[in-house]
């Protein structure tokens, strides 16, 4: 009998074996793990955003604030001059928020109410490097970068930030992310994840169009060739609105290898993307609002939950995202993602700043909406072309126009992201520029100070020379109405000064300037400009410069209470300028002071 079954067994075991049993390839279907797509899912910003929005939707946190920008004052009295972080490697032993919040106490004795952050979204580099991808500075989730620190790194920062009176701000995801959790689901074809970048999945028949790649995360952008044959093919639309603009940033449209999706099968993907591949495009436009809710969520997490006062908005990349249909394109669907969001940020007690680089059509267009304040990149390149080719026209000009339709000024941020650079090109669509566009694209296609500096004194390396024109472009920011942002690297706060920056921050604060409101723009006999302020107090402020090379004089006509005149930047009195009922400034060549004039009425 125990022989009989020991035969049974044996049987069993072999046939276990025999070559009739399927091969595994033919019952299992090559996918990507469960548990590693639960885990990205988990790790993803659409992911994250329910339980983020739950703790807003159906709440009274919704009704309490106005979607409009009715308190733009209010943040302006408070914080008018921002420290911003400028980016440098990160050091790992020192990150940003305990290098800040050891300095926060010399921020504030300096004259700075805030403190601008940057982006501080965890970098794609965690996911790139494991995937053979691209990487990108575009953040790729909500979580702080490690060269930032800590959740409790930032509470720390939060904590010293409050006891000395500063606020914090940093910039909101943008409209195009890093390539993280949440491309790798929709490109497996996570049904939940449809819809929230601007990716197509590629019909077989169309594939031999687009170029050969072994990996699934080899992305290349395609060529103009392959998007016309593929525009012929009906996938993509002949022509994007914005690729016929001269002023927005380059992007185009890439392919992904064949990745394989959740349900076996393998897909080849086209997605926007902006600046390069590394940096997809989200899909405002997509019915299933997946974009608007993870961005929705990052506001809640960022001013709600955060207590973050000043949100910056990048939508530039989803400016004129649509199909040409030829005439003057609009800026959808970026001005409407740029709108909703400044009013998600309101009704959670903060402040919403426009921080790309625009034209002055779109910055109107702006500062006709919700968002509180627009960045002026406008200003500071018709000031590099004054001090480039002595000539302060333009820039003149400029503010007749914006004086003569009454542009509220202090609804404009000068100085911010202003390590990047300028970009000529957004002088371009204003027929008054274009010679001061060309002018000054012969420099490059971004122009900073180190580029002025050698056009302005092309002989030397003067230690003064460069001191004088740094403080020329400091007094354009610290000077007007508005948001004024200056950089600083961390560590760098507490070097010696001789006390100028210090003195124009505070006075400009004490004095008001932030709500101030354009009075008169004057010109001198030669070079010589200037932009008279009408304080709130009642007082004045003159910004005064001299583009050209030879002195100059402003003459001024203040009213008979205003008596006293002092240097903003060294806190001199300037009282035997005045002249009967005028005030004269000397200016030498290359020369720039802001001067606050106190009305008599007001103690000093």
């Amino acid at each position: 009998m125990r022989f009989i079954l020991l035969c049974l067994t044996i049987f069993c075991v072999a046939g276990c074996f025999s070559s009739e049993r399927p091969k595994k390839t033919e019952i299992e279907i090559p996918r990507a793990a469960p548990g590693y797509l639960h885990w990205l899912q988990k790790q993803s910003m659409l992911g994250e955003a329910p339980s983020l929005i739950a703790q807003v939707s159906q709440t009274q946190r919704v009704w309490l604030q106005p979607g409009e920008p009715r308190r733009a004052n209010v943040l302006l009295n408070a914080a008018p001059n921002w420290l911003e972080l400028a980016e440098l490697p990160a050091n790992p032993k020192s990150p940003y928020f305990r290098e800040l919040a050891a300095q926060v106490a010399t921020a504030r004795k300096m004259g700075f109410g805030g403190i601008y952050l940057g982006a501080t979204g965890e970098s794609p580099d965690v996911w790139t490097e494991k995937n053979g991808m691209q990487s990108s500075r575009a953040p790729a989730s909500f979580n702080f970068d490690a060269s930032f620190g800590t959740d409790e790194d930032f509470r720390k920062l939060a904590q010293a930030a409050e006891e000395n009176g500063l606020e914090l701000g940093s910039d909101l995801l943008s409209g195009a992310t890093g390539r993280g959790p949440d491309f790798f689901l929709q490109a497996r074809n996570a049904p939940e994840h449809g819809g929230l970048y601007a990716m197509l999945p590629v019909p077989e028949k169309a594939e031999a169009l687009l170029p050969l790649t072994h990996e699934e995360w080899d992305c290349e952008a395609l060529s103009a060739q392959a998007i016309d044959e593929l525009a012929q093919a009906g996938v993509l639309p002949a022509s994007i609105a914005r690729d016929r603009l001269v002023w927005t940033s380059k992007g185009g449209w890439a392919a992904t290898g064949a990745v394989m999706g959740v349900d076996g099968v393998p897909r080849r993907w086209i997605y926007r993307f902006a600046e390069d591949p590394g940096q997809p495009v989200l899909s405002w436009q997509d019915p299933s609002g997946s974009s608007a809710k993870v961005l929705h969520a990052a506001a809640i997490r960022q001013t709600g939950l955060l207590g973050e006062a000043l949100a910056g908005l990048h939508f530039e990349p989803l400016m004129a995202l649509e199909p040409d249909a030829g005439g003057t394109p609009s800026l959808s669907p970026g001005i409407s993602a740029l709108n909703d969001l400044a009013r998600q940020i309101h009704r959670y007690g903060g402040w919403a700043l426009q921080a790309d680089p625009l034209p002055l059509s779109a910055m109107l267009a702006v500062l006709q909406g919700p968002c509180d304040f627009c960045r002026d990149d406008l200003t500071p390149l018709l000031v590099a072309y004054g001090l480039v080719m002595a000539d302060g026209r333009p820039v003149a000009q400029l503010y007749r126009d914006w004086l003569s339709q009454g542009l509220d000024v202090s609804r404009l941020a000068r100085g911010f992201n202003s390590h990047k650079g300028y970009k000529p090109a957004l002088l371009l669509n204003n027929p008054a520029w274009t010679e001061a566009a060309q002018k000054l694209a012969s420099l490059g296609q971004t122009i900073d100070f180190r580029l002025l500096f050698r056009q302005i004194f092309p002989s030397g390396n003067n230690e003064a020379e460069i001191e004088q024109i740094r403080r020329f472009l400091l007094c354009w920011r610290l000077g007007m109405p508005g948001l004024a942002f200056v950089e600083f690297y961390p560590g760098s706060l507490s070097r010696p000064s001789d006390g100028w920056l210090e003195h124009t921050l505070a006075t400009r604060a004490r004095a008001g300037l932030a709500t101030g409101k354009i009075a008169e723009v004057i010109r001198g006999r030669g070079g010589g400009f200037g932009l008279l302020t009408r304080l709130p107090s009642g007082g004045f402020w003159l910004l005064a410069c001299n583009f050209g090379k030879n002195p100059d004089e402003l003459v001024v006509r203040l009213p008979e209470n205003i008596r006293s005149a002092m240097d903003a930047g060294t806190a001199q009195s300037l009282d035997s300028g005045f002249s009967g009922t005028g005030f004269r400034l000397g200016l030498s060549g290359k020369d720039s002071k802001n001067v606050f004039f106190e009305a008599s009425s007001v103690k000093p």
